[in-house]
Order: C-alpha cells, then sequence, then structure tokens
C-alpha cells in the first residue's frame, strides 16, 4: 500500500481529555545550586538562561526556584506516541490520526511529514527517517527525506520496533517470534533470529544489534540478547531498552526494577528497585538514558498512591528516583533524551521537554 500524500489534518479526535499534569521538575544531579560566578559577569541564576547555575539555559522552559520546569512544545497533538530525536529535531506519530510530525528542537512549528494510516515505530539517521508500518493484513518498512518527501518501501515485513545502523534497518516482530535485518537500500529481509517469545525494542550499537525478549506473562523467562548471545536472562516481562554506548538499560516487570547490563563485560547492576506498578498489569519500560540519568514508564500503584507517568534516576545507581511527569496512567507514550534534555510524548495530548 502506498503512502498517502501529507494533507491539511481537520478536526482532530481528542482521545485523552482533561488531563491535570503535574510537573515535577528537579535535577537528577546537584541539588545545591552553585554561587554566581562573579568572575563571568553572572551574578543571577534565577533566570531561565542561567538556572540554578550561571549558563544553565532551560531552553523554552521556565526557572522556579534554580530548577529549570517542563516546557510544552506542541499541543493539540492527538495520541502522540513512538518519539525520537535527532541532532536538531524531534519526530513522533499521531497514533489516533495516523500521521507522522516534527518540529525543530530550537522550537517552531510543528510539521506534517507524512499523512499515512497505520505508522508504528520510527528511526532516523543523517539524513533519513525510517517507519514501519501495517494495517492489520499487509505490513511494509518505509524510508523518506527526513524533511519530508516521497516515501520508498524498503520490504513488505510486519516490524513492531526498528532502530538503524549505518546500512541497515534492523525489527522485531512480536507475533512471530522473530528478529530481522533489511538493507537501507531496500531488498528481501532476513530474520536473523526465529522462535522467540515475544521480542519487542531493538536496538544497534557498536556493530551488535541487541533486543528484548519480554517472555511470558507468569514466568520468569524473558532476557536481553545480542547478536543471538544473552546478556541477561531469568527476567520477569522486561520491557522497553536504551543504551549510553557501555551498557544496556532495561525495565523489568515483576520485579520492578530498572536494570544496567553491560555491553563488554555482561556485569548486570540494578539502577532503581521497588518501583511499584499496578498488581493486575506491571509495567515499568526504559525508555531513554543519557550522560548522566536513565529514564523510565511505569504504570505506579493506585492503592498505595505510588506516582505512575516518568520517572528518573542516576544511571549508575545509588540515586533517588525523580518523578519527572505524574500525569498518571499509560498517558507518557514515548521517551526521548539527548544530553541537554529529556523529551516526552502524551501528557494533555501534547509533546514536552525538560532541560537537565
Amino acid at each position: 500500500m502506498a503512502p498517502r500524500a501529507a494533507s491539511n489534518v481537520g478536526a482532530m479526535r481528542i482521545w485523552l481529555v482533561a488531563l491535570v499534569s503535574t510537573m515535577s521538575c528537579g535535577r537528577l544531579v546537584s541539588e545545591t545550586a552553585p554561587a554566581p560566578d562573579a568572575g563571568s559577569g553572572c551574578t543571577d541564576t534565577t533566570s531561565s538562561k542561567s538556572c540554578g547555575r550561571c549558563g544553565h539555559d532551560c531552553l523554552s522552559g521556565t526557572c522556579v526556584s534554580g530548577t529549570c520546569q517542563s516546557a510544552k512544545l506542541a499541543g493539540g497533538q492527538v495520541d502522540p506516541n513512538a518519539l525520537i530525536v535527532d541532532d536538531s529535531t524531534i519526530y513522533w506519530v499521531e497514533d489516533a490520526e495516523g500521521t507522522i510530525r516534527s518540529m525543530p528542537k530550537a522550537g517552531g512549528e510543528t510539521t506534517l511529514l507524512l499523512a499515512h494510516d497505520y505508522p508504528r515505530a520510527l528511526a532516523v539517521d543523517a539524513t533519513t527517517l525510517y517507519y514501519a508500518w501495517s494495517n492489520g493484513t499487509s505490513a511494509e518498512i518505509f524510508a523518506m527525506p527526513k524533511h519530508g518527501g516521497e516515501s520508498t518501501s524498503l520490504a513488505k515485513v510486519h516490524a513492531d520496533a526498528i532502530t538503524v545502523d549505518e546500512t541497515s534497518v534492523y525489527f522485531t516482530s512480536t507475533y512471530a517470534g522473530e528478529v530481522g535485518i533489511v538493507p537501507k537500500s531496500g531488498g528481501q529481509a532476513t530474520i536473523l533470529a526465529k522462535g522467540q517469545s515475544s521480542p519487542t525494542a531493538i536496538l544497534a550499537v557498536h556493530g551488535r544489534v541487541c533486543w528484548v525478549d519480554t517472555g511470558t506473562e507468569g514466568s520468569a523467562n524473558g532476557s536481553v540478547v545480542c547478536d543471538g548471545s544473552t546478556l541477561a536472562s531469568g527476567l520477569s516481562l522486561p520491557a522497553g531498552l536504551a543504551t549510553d554506548g557501555e551498557a544496556l538499560y532495561f525495565g523489568t516487570g515483576g520485579g520492578e526494577s530498572v536494570d544496567r547490563v553491560g555491553l563488554t563485560d555482561g556485569a548486570s547492576t540494578v539502577v532503581a528497585s521497588g518501583i511499584p506498578s499496578r498488581p493486575l498489569a506491571p509495567f515499568v519500560e526504559v525508555v531513554a538514558v543519557d550522560t548522566e540519568s536513565v529514564y523510565w514508564i511505569t504504570t505506579g500503584d493506585p492503592v498505595s498512591g505510588s506516582p505512575a507517568g516518568l520517572l528518573g534516576a542516576p544511571k549508575n545507581g545509588g540515586g533517588e528516583v525523580e518523578t519527572i511527569d505524574s500525569v498518571g496512567g499509560d498517558s507518557v507514550r514515548s521517551v526521548a533524551a539527548d544530553g541537554r534534555a529529556v523529551y516526552w510524548s502524551g501528557p494533555g495530548n501534547a509533546v514536552w521537554r525538560r532541560a537537565n
């Protein structure tokens, strides 16, 4: 099925109504703001350009008590999901509208890149945006210029998650239990791994392809795999996958923790534990990591009153867990980080950012 040409989107159906968002925006690093540096000419560390310390720019956010606050970058979206970033741009899918949109990190208007019926997952490189598409009957992986243009079909294959390296697009097919590869130039898909229980998140890192096999509910048979070799096993519902180039980070549902496993030595560390989630729907999904912190989504526990939404903690463990967005439920849909800020989609049908 060929993509539809981009067109103006009419009146949008809003699925998430009357969401009330409470943003808690303490930094994950130093809790004590350094004194102004008189030698640099900075004497005020309460402005959005020098928040808590000289030169600490809150980007589009405000500064309150020396701490950068969350800022809404794009409102009026319809179920925004699958958010990713590159050096200059934010990209996401509007699930309910079947569109792909983007906007500059510097701010400005959103751009409708593609009006397509069923885009599912995104990946980006220096020039090209890749997306998985499925209408329930047919499925393909497409490529298009990342600032807009014609789409090209790379392969007719069902993909639930995708990632790219210099030459290839990698994908997981959860229902089929398969992990595969497609050349960026297009062609026949090659299956790299069969017989997986439930492969979900996938990443390409340092010439390797790594993925999460979630396993089955009620059994600690999930795993994290790289190039067919198991790095971590015996996991209860592992979900999400992020990397800083040295380690992989993932969440567990039954264990309600965020874990780290080294890419080279395979050493495993619990970054954060005791994260309450709903008893009937345990879910802790790691979605992003930067130079300081790891970020994840949790369903929370309404019985104990523990927060649901977007949380974060120092990536090496031992630090305090911070609630970044506690809207609740599953309204935080996707998260990305670039070392300068953390970005997320969902709450209030919007795209958000908070400077680190």
